[in-house]
């Protein structure tokens, strides 16, 4: 089973080429961090008295709920699939934040068995969301600290172009294969 994964920076389009390889009929495993922010801001809308585990307020509590959606996702994957970032970002993040990673988290990357990773490049400007709160200089500083841990980590990666979604899908792709 081959995991490809898709990853850069805040705000670079990797949800959406992630739906454009969906509706292209590919398995796909969503963000969990995403997921995992909805969840805690949904239960502080239901009490105003929680304070929810979200990378702004709360980074180290919130790498480890990310290590065991993270888990739990591609625990459920038995196929060839492509992942909207991976165990390998949470690293990326924690060290942003300057907070200790998850100590296991080397161990399950080691398991994990990622195959590819496409690194997508920024795309020349940035918008914040409901879930994407970062300010665009530190938006930039996880993009880079993301691409110097693969790096670091010795995975093979392409780097995709800013160029439409279709084309980074098209380009992704045909380079599956490839070796980088």
């Amino acid at each position: 089973m081959n995991k490809y994964v898709i990853t850069g920076g805040p705000g670079v389009g990797k949800t959406s080429v992630v739906d454009a390889l969906a509706r292209r009929g590919c398995l796909v495993v969503p963000e969990a961090a995403r997921m995992v922010i909805e969840e805690e801001q949904e239960k502080h809308r239901r009490d105003n008295s929680y304070e929810p585990i979200v990378p702004t307020t709360h980074l180290a509590e919130f790498q480890h709920l990310c290590m065991d959606r993270i888990l739990q996702l591609e625990s459920r994957v038995d196929q060839d699939c492509f992942l909207d970032r991976c165990l390998v970002d949470n690293i990326a993040y924690a060290k942003t934040g300057k907070v200790p990673s998850p100590q296991s988290i080397y161990r399950h990357i080691n398991r994990a068995g990622y195959t590819k990773v496409f690194f997508l490049q920024q795309l020349g400007m940035y918008v914040k969301d409901d879930v994407r709160k970062e300010d665009p200089q530190f938006a930039s500083r996880v993009h880079w600290s993301i691409y110097d841990t693969y790096v670091t980590m010795g995975y093979p990666m392409m780097v995709v172009p800013a160029v439409p979604v279709e084309e980074r899908v098209r380009l992704i792709l045909a380079n599956l294969t490839e070796d980088f």
